[in-house]
């Protein structure tokens, strides 16, 4: 492969792809995806094979769902081809659910520029990192360290995780690295050590996965030969908490001057229960539609669900900046393997031509946001947004066109309130007659006061420190409910009698900032 490629950077990701979680496969996703998924003009590729290993071990308990894992995997990590030897190879010939699997590979890991992609998808996962001391505190589930065996077994065994299928199968593989893992692992581990957090996706994402729903392992009991490749982890609604609703979008640079023309939907769902029901819907230029409505029959059977829309609108307006959203219905609790989307794109003549210049940057009064544009062509203003997660944008400004004509112009506003932290802004172009376009994303950091919080985790009373004066502290839950409110005064909270978990911190400064912090109650 790499003789024919000049001026290329190559990596080998080899033990990452086996089907199950591998050590510090977290590092290398961080690493290497960012550069492998819309490279953005640059020339990298990685490869991985499959090697006897998967003849061993846990690799044999259902070959057809460690290739699935395995498979993805690789795609996760922005694996560019993957290699078979004889053996899996026949393998895979021989068996129908698992060409599907690699017909699946071949599909997505070419779709690396979102721009043009054919295709998204977005794979339900949750890992648990052991590494991770906020989301696993370690004065509740132990030291953090790779080699302490009680740590994986506490989380595995806490029944917020182990209600929903979370296992140790295999407790001397998990503190011994990828080499020994891929040769000797004898089962499924789903506590791990610098693992695969969150779902597998390409340009089609699930918004804040873990607040709006929950992620669950083993999903039909115990895996074995007769298992579905779907088995092995999936996510489903929870009522009891209130996550009833989860939210979708495109990545920004989907649709970047095109429109959606079809979009053709498959949905991988566990039909458990007769009479549950779910929909999935959809903007339109007649507002929110259902695309689909689904009502279970039963019998505990992995479905697949197909539909088509035609007049989707993508601007990321629904709730958390949503384009889509999948519904529950009622009181019972669906499950969800997979989402995928097959594009197909209209061009769009665009008015007004962004010439790259468009930057933002701090000054002494604020954020300064510049652009330039090539033509004019019909356009009536400038809709200045900003946003603190480059997710949920509000318009700060309006600027009305210079001349409406093609000539090279240029613009700038004064965002004299940013936020603390990172600013987002983009640039909403609108037509005379409403329709509009949006520009790319820029960010600028407002650094000019800082707020801390301690101790944290916290047991009875949390500390806060601020350069500017508190009006309003909220203290907000995982599901979003305001549980707690204090005055701008009382900069010692009591949290005694909050129960343990993760929680925000939402605190109104005197200019009307607003700043966000995480702390966890032990």
């Amino acid at each position: 492969m790499s003789k024919n490629i000049t001026g290329a950077l190559g990596t080998k990701a080899g033990t990452l792809s086996r089907g199950s979680h591998f050590t510090d496969e977290k590092t290398i996703v961080n690493t290497w995806q960012k550069y492998l998924i819309d490279p953005k003009g640059l020339k990298v590729f990685a490869r991985s094979e499959m090697d006897q290993s998967w003849q061993n071990g846990y690799f044999t308990i259902n070959p057809d769902l460690g290739f699935y894992w395995a498979a993805l995997s690789g795609i996760n990590v922005g694996l560019s081809t993957y290699n078979l030897n004889a053996s899996s190879m026949n393998y895979v010939i021989s068996n129908a659910s698992t060409r599907e699997t690699f017909r699946m590979f071949n599909r997505y890991a070419q779709q690396v520029y979102p721009a043009t992609a054919a295709v998204g998808f977005c794979v339900f996962h949750e890992g648990l990192n052991s590494a991770d001391k906020i989301k696993f505190p370690e004065n509740i589930y132990g030291p953090s360290n790779q080699q302490n065996i009680s740590r994986y077994k506490n989380i595995c065994n806490d029944p917020k995780y182990f209600n929903r299928g979370a296992r140790m199968d295999d407790t001397i593989s998990v503190t011994n690295g990828q080499v020994y893992q891929r040769q000797n692992q004898t089962g499924y581990i789903d506590a791990g050590w610098l693992i695969a957090e969150g779902n597998i996706e390409r340009f089609f994402t699930q918004i804040k996965a873990d607040s709006t729903s929950i992620g669950l392992f083993r999903v039909r009991g115990t895996i074995d030969g007769n298992s579905s490749k779907y088995d092995r982890f999936a996510r489903s609604f929870e009522n009891a908490t209130g996550k009833n609703t989860m939210y979708f979008n495109f990545d920004a640079a989907v649709f970047t001057n095109t429109l959606p023309d079809t979009l053709r939907f498959k949905i991988i769902w566990l039909d458990k229960t007769l009479g549950s029901k779910w929909s999935f819907k959809y903007k339109s230029p007649q507002g929110i539609k259902d695309a689909i409505l689904v009502t279970g029959v039963g019998g505990n059977i992995w479905k697949e669900v197909n539909f088509t829309i035609t007049d989707a609108i993508v601007d990321k307006s629904g709730i958390l900046g949503s384009d889509f959203t999948l519904v529950n219905n009622d009181n019972l609790d669906d499950i969800f393997n997979s989402i995928e989307v097959a594009i197909k794109r209209k061009s769009i003549t665009l008015p007004v031509q962004f010439n790259e210049l468009l930057k933002a940057y701090r000054v002494t009064n604020g954020i300064n946001v510049d652009w330039a544009t090539a033509s004019e062509i019909n356009c009536d203003r400038f809709e200045i947004e900003r946003s603190i997660n480059a997710i949920d944008f509000i318009k700060i400004a309006i600027l009305k066109v210079q001349n409406n004509s093609s000539n090279y112009n240029t613009y700038s506003i004064l965002d004299a309130n940013p936020k603390i932290g990172v600013n987002y802004y983009r640039i909403k172009q609108v037509d005379i007659d409403g329709k509009y376009t949006y520009s790319r994303i820029v960010s600028a950091k407002n650094e000019y006061f800082e707020i801390k919080i301690s101790p944290n985790p916290v047991n009875d009373r949390l500390t806060i420190e601020s350069s500017k004066p508190i009006e309003q502290i909220e203290i907000i839950n995982a599901v979003g409910q305001v549980v707690k409110t204090f005055s701008g005064s009382n900069l010692t909270l009591n949290v005694q009698s909050l129960a343990k978990g993760s929680y925000y911190l939402k605190i109104y400064v005197k200019d009307q900032q607003v700043i966000t912090k995480q702390f966890s109650k032990i």
